[in-house]
């Protein structure tokens, strides 16, 4: 099965050896200050295309 966004995952592996990266996983759209936050970003910037 191929990845999606593969050049994408590989800058990540590359910034990954070069910084520490804790992820944790949240329910979306659950009320989570930080997820809400992203998801504004996220919304903002697309609208920008």
């Amino acid at each position: 099965k191929s990845v999606a966004n593969q050049d994408l995952w590989r800058v990540l592996a590359e910034l990954r050896e070069k910084h520490t990266l804790t992820t944790h996983w949240v329910k979306a759209h659950a009320g989570h200050p930080e997820n809400e936050r992203c998801d504004e970003m996220a919304f903002a910037e697309a609208a920008k295309f």
